[in-house]
């Protein structure tokens, strides 16, 4: 009996012994990080339209009286129209601002003396009054009509017109359909797939399921125009943008795991 306690009391031992010695052991398994890679696609613009060319008017009037300077000022936009109508311009092509009225006091008598020490001529200080302002928009089919009503109504003697300047148009981009989207992120998510397969063999790691995907790259801005599109992360080199086309990107995380050992 003493002999067979003993046996026991050993194989015990030694039962503990390998259970401790086994939770002890190194764990030779290590997790390897997510891999996140951009991918970028184009997609091509369809053709974009241009803004007409417009005439841009400004008339001013001032009176002492609030009444006649909106008076005199409707009297002077009037007579703009009826030159625009007489250079064939319709009515539809322009565009009146609702006036604005502003109210200008005088100006001191030693202001007015240091303007004149200051410029060497005489100068007559305003007297108090109103000033009747109004914006005046005219759209031609092109800079040529434009350019030739300005010279048959020569617009800019008009009454009461204080500036005058061209706004030339500008040219208003396409947006992409939906169908060139679709390829265009499709083409993104296979550059992502290629760009992650080519650095997991770099890093000797296995690629595995995606788990994420967001549009853009990383904190990107776009410029909202004909080839333009994300900015990517320092060290992404995106593909040359043609002018017709708009860049898309797509950041795309995988999960990966240890290379099999061979």
């Amino acid at each position: 009996m003493w002999i067979a306690h003993r046996v026991t009391l050993g194989a015990s031992a030694l039962l503990g012994a390998l259970l401790f010695t086994g939770s002890m052991a190194p764990n030779t398994t290590t997790a390897t990080p997510p891999l996140t890679v951009v991918g970028f696609g184009l997609a091509p613009l369809p053709a974009g339209s241009s803004s007409p060319p417009q005439l841009n008017l400004t008339l001013q009037v001032s009176d002492a009286a609030a009444t006649a300077a909106l008076a005199s000022l409707e009297q002077d936009v009037a007579t703009v129209r009826t030159a625009l109508a007489k250079a064939g311009v319709p009515d539809t092509a322009i565009t009146a601002q609702p006036p604005q009225l502003n109210y200008v006091p005088t100006t001191s008598s030693t202001t007015c003396q240091r303007l004149e020490k200051l410029k060497g001529v005489p100068i007559a200080c305003p007297s108090p009054g109103f000033q009747a302002s109004e914006s005046v928009q005219v759209q031609f089919s092109s800079l040529t009509q434009l350019a030739t009503t300005i010279t048959a109504t020569q617009i800019s003697q008009s009454p009461g017109v204080q500036n005058v300047w061209i706004d030339s148009g500008n040219q208003i981009p396409g947006k992409p359909s939906d169908a060139a989207l679709t390829a265009a992120y499709r083409q993104a998510l296979a550059d992502a797939q290629h760009t992650a397969t080519l650095l997991a063999q770099a890093q000797g790691i296995r690629l595995g399921a995606v788990t994420a995907i967001r549009q853009g790259a990383g904190g990107s801005a776009s410029c909202g125009g004909p080839g333009c599109g994300p900015l990517p992360p320092p060290g992404v080199t995106p593909p040359a943008i043609g002018p017709n086309q708009e860049l898309v990107a797509v950041t795309v995380t995988y999960a990966t795991e240890p290379a099999s050992t061979p």
